[in-house]
């Protein structure tokens, strides 16, 4: 349920998101209002093979998956943007080798961005990178069954 003005305001459905439509509405609201799960039952929806979303599930798949892209892009920084914003940081902070390293290791943690920045590899190749890398892949392992939900 939604406000008409709200509707209005989004502009009803995106033809670009052909068989996932509510799925659009629902990101786009998200944007402007908060929107909230209710845990109440209130519509029960069944696909068959005959639905539309029976019929198109591998479309449905292919843009709710762009959706979710689109949604990512616009949230998560650029890797330029989040270098720029370390550099500063340190300028600012003035950090010893094993808070630079853990900086860079907390870059790479939050955007996911792995090594695509050549930048963060002075900060990465010392013995405090290592040393926070080996213990955390040290507790891993022994801690996999617990972590993975498999039992030895």
């Amino acid at each position: 349920m939604m406000r008409r003005d709200l509707l209005e305001r989004l502009g009803y459905y995106s033809p670009e998101a052909l068989y996932v439509e509510d799925y659009d509405l629902w990101i786009r609201a998200a944007e402007l209002t908060g929107v909230a799960n209710i845990p109440e039952v209130l519509v029960e929806y069944r696909v068959t093979e005959n639905s539309v979303s029976g019929r198109n599930v591998a479309k449905q798949e292919e843009n709710a998956n762009r959706l979710k892209r689109e949604l990512i892009a616009r949230f998560v920084p650029r890797i330029s943007d989040m270098v720029r914003l370390r550099r500063a940081y340190i300028a600012k902070i003035r950090p010893g080798r094993k808070q630079r390293a853990e900086i860079a290791l907390d870059v790479i943690r939050r955007t996911g961005i792995g090594f695509g920045s050549v930048k963060l590899l002075p900060d990465l190749c010392t013995f405090h990178t290592f040393k926070m890398v080996f213990s955390v892949g040290t507790w891993f392992v022994l801690h996999r069954d617990r972590v993975s939900g498999r039992q030895r």
